[in-house]
Order: structure tokens, then C-alpha cells, then sequence
């Protein structure tokens, strides 16, 4: 799933993002931010890559999108378990994020930045305490209907 700019909406997008479908967008979640001083460079990321888990497709986003938190299990990086054995301290803030509360968190993109996803403001702003030893950004989902379909 990808943001669908610039026209708004999110959309499910596949081949190099040539292929969108636009879907429906759920309800804003409120978001935690971690971000480490580790820096994962992104071609050394990539080169740790052994596999990639296959798309859940299309079908199964839409399912989804009623309650995004409810199918976190099935939202996977394909960069993390590499990335973490390299660098441990991530799957360490990773992991702090679920136990301050996150109904998900996971490394976003290639790294280094860690992202939680809280089902209420206030969850996510009393685990922003749990993370004094690292720089955290409150933020959420945007949400806004697709001004056009392609």
C-alpha cells in the first residue's frame, strides 16, 4: 500500500508502483516515531536481503482496511530481520514501541527509523516517556478520498 499522491486517497500499487488500485483509506491512526542514530545505508540494506515475503494483493488490503491494526501480523518489512541482526538496537526500539502500548511497530523502509501505530492520541503521546534516550516525533495518517481514480 502506498500513499496516492498527489491526488489524494491511498492506493495498492504494484510492479515499480505503475499499477494502482485505489482503496479505501480507514480512519486516521496516530503515530510514534523513533529516531535512532543508527543509520542502515540503503544499498547495504538491500544487499542483506535473502528473500522477499510475497504481497498480500490486493483483495486482502481491501479486507484490511476496515481495522489496518486489527491484521498487524500480516504487515511485514522484508528489511527487518537483516537489518536487525546487524544492527540489534532497532529491533530493541522496536520492540520498547510494543511494550509502550503500539499495536504495531516496525522499521520503516530500509531503516533506520522505527514507526509505531496507536489506536488512541493519548497512548501514543504517554509512550513518547519510554524514549528518553532517543529523538521521537509524534505523527499520524493523513487521510484524505482520491480526487480521481487513476
Amino acid at each position: 500500500v502506498c500513499p496516492f499522491l498527489p491526488k489524494g486517497g491511498i492506493a495498492y500499487a504494484s510492479g515499480r508502483c505503475q499499477h494502482r488500485t485505489p482503496l479505501h483509506a480507514g480512519s486516521p491512526i496516530p503515530l510514534r516515531l523513533i529516531c535512532p542514530h543508527e543509520r542502515v545505508p540503503t544499498a547495504e540494506a538491500y544487499s542483506l536481503i535473502q528473500s522477499y515475503a510475497r504481497p498480500a494483493g490486493v483483495d486482502r488490503y481491501r479486507k484490511m482496511a476496515g481495522d489496518l491494526l486489527a491484521h498487524a501480523d500480516e504487515l511485514v518489512n522484508d528489511f527487518e530481520e537483516p537489518v536487525f541482526a546487524r544492527t540489534p538496537r532497532l529491533r530493541d526500539l522496536r520492540d520498547r514501541l510494543t511494550r509502550a502500548g503500539a499495536a504495531w511497530a516496525q522499521m520503516t523502509g530500509s531503516g533506520s527509523t522505527i514507526v509505531g501505530a496507536f489506536r488512541e492520541h493519548s497512548s501514543r503521546d504517554a509512550a513518547r516517556s519510554a524514549f528518553s534516550d532517543v529523538r521521537t516525533e509524534s505523527a499520524g495518517t493523513l487521510i484524505s478520498p482520491p480526487l480521481c481514480s487513476r
